[in-house]
C-alpha cells in the first residue's frame, strides 16, 4: 500500500472516453445508511467546461478535459422522506 502511495502521480492528459462505467460504479459506492445522496452530471460542454475552471481553485484541468462529472448533494426533503437527514462529506467524496 505504502508503494503504491509512493509512486502515484496526477495525470493531466485525458483520454476522449465515455464514462459509463465510471458513473456506474459511483452509483454503487458506499454511503451512510446506504442513503446514497448524490446526484451525477455530466458536463461535457466546453463553454460550461471554460466557465467552472474559472470558479474552481483546480479548475486548470478542465482545460484539457473532455468532461467533467459534477457530483451534487440530493434535496435535504428526499433524504428526510428517506429518513436519512444527515450527510457527510465522505458520501459525495
Amino acid at each position: 500500500m505504502i508503494e503504491a502511495i509512493a509512486k502515484r502521480k496526477s495525470i493531466r492528459n485525458f483520454a476522449d472516453k465515455k464514462v459509463e462505467s465510471l458513473l456506474r460504479a459511483a452509483m454503487r459506492a458506499p454511503s451512510g445508511i446506504n442513503g446514497q445522496p448524490w446526484e451525477f452530471v455530466v458536463v461535457d460542454d466546453r463553454e460550461v467546461l471554460s466557465a467552472m475552471q474559472k470558479l474552481s481553485p483546480g479548475g486548470r484541468a478542465l482545460q484539457t478535459a473532455p468532461l467533467a462529472i459534477v457530483v451534487l448533494e440530493k434535496e435535504i426533503s428526499f433524504r428526510i422522506e428517506k429518513g436519512f437527514n444527515w450527510l457527510t462529506p465522505q458520501d459525495l467524496a
